[in-house]
């Protein structure tokens, strides 16, 4: 079996945990997608309005700006690339109902902390496929 190829992928995260920051990004990398991260809400808008993402991986409960903000802003931007950004919440939010707000909220898809880092990249592939996202197909 090949090895998955995301190089052609430009990924932002945003968490405010270091140990999850660094987490993603030696997952990602791994497969050698280029990481982008922001430690902040305000970071990840400040990103987003500068740069274009294949996708973006994004914490829903930091302080100050939150992922639920950040998502707003993203869906609201001028960009089309921006607003049309497939948007995937990490999150330690696991109860009853927590999936349905967040995928309402405008996320594209949703993994739940702690990562399972056997299944994280599947987990993703299966998000973009579900999505039919051209520009974040993983080489074989």
């Amino acid at each position: 079996m090949q090895r998955l190829n995301l190089s052609d992928w430009k990924i932002l995260i945003t968490d405010d945990e270091p140990d999850n920051l660094s987490l993603l990004q030696d997952i990602l990398m791994f497969f050698d997608a280029k990481v982008t991260s922001a430690t902040s809400g305000q970071g990840a808008i400040e990103l987003t309005d500068q740069q274009s993402f294949t996708l973006a991986l994004l914490d829903v409960q930091m302080p100050k700006v939150t992922g639920w903000d950040v998502i707003r802003h993203i869906r609201e931007s001028e960009r089309p690339e921006t607003r049309n950004m497939l948007v995937i919440a990490v999150t330690a939010l696991a109860m009853k109902g927590d999936r349905e707000r967040i995928l309402s909220a405008g996320f594209d898809g949703y993994i739940s902390k702690p990562i399972d880092t056997t299944n994280f990249i599947q987990t993703i592939q299966q998000i973009v496929q579900a999505h039919n996202a051209p520009n974040a197909v993983p080489k074989s």
